[in-house]
């Protein structure tokens, strides 16, 4: 019992955090790619 409270404890955090990291790099390709275009223009 213990063992399956730990893990509903910590799979969730390690998703978010996932989550939270795809979205990071995500966001800093769409920021690399803007300065391209806005290079080209």
């Amino acid at each position: 019992k213990t063992v399956f409270v730990i893990f509903m404890v910590l799979v969730p955090i390690l998703l978010l955090n996932m989550l939270i990291a795809m979205m990071g790099n995500t966001y800093a390709h769409v920021i690399e790619q803007s300065e391209k275009e806005f290079v080209k223009q």
